[in-house]
Parts: C-alpha cells; sequence; structure tokens
C-alpha cells in the first residue's frame, strides 16, 4: 500500500465504539500507544508471516535453521586478552 494511504488514518473514537464512559481513558491510551508504533490498519487482508525468512513465509526448513541459529554455542569473549 503506498504510503500517502495511510496519512489519513484515524482511530475510532470510544464514544463512537459506544465504550462505556469510565473506560474512554484505556482506548485513548490503547490508540496512542498503536499511534506511537505505527501500527497502521488497512483495508486488504491480514497476513502472517515469519519475521525471520526472507520472503515472509515459514516452511520447516526455515524453522529448523531458525532453531539451529538459536542453540549455536556463542563465542566467549575474551575481554581480558586485550590487558
Amino acid at each position: 500500500m503506498e504510503r500517502s494511504t495511510f496519512l489519513h488514518q484515524a482511530w475510532k473514537s470510544a464514544h463512537s465504539l459506544l465504550i462505556p464512559q469510565q473506560w474512554h481513558h484505556h482506548w485513548e491510551d490503547y490508540t496512542a500507544t498503536l499511534t506511537e508504533s505505527h501500527v497502521r490498519i488497512t483495508e486488504g487482508e491480514d497476513e502472517i508471516i515469519w519475521e525471520h525468512a526472507k520472503n515472509g513465509q515459514y516452511s520447516p526448513k526455515e524453522g529448523y535453521l531458525c532453531l539451529v541459529d538459536i542453540h549455536k554455542p556463542q563465542p566467549i569473549d575474551l575481554w581480558w586478552k586485550g590487558v
């Protein structure tokens, strides 16, 4: 979607959603958090993506490679060798 499509996005008000008055501040806090985190709602359908794959599609191979990478031994930091 083009960036210009997102410029006019607005969240519905608590009043228009018929949220009871005592909960309005929660809705305002929630939408403020969404706005700050740059979450955007589009008219298109949701899709599931997997962040560990370059193309966003999960596969058993991609899952295995992710697990191997997570569980591989990390190099030991020998910081004192420079002293």
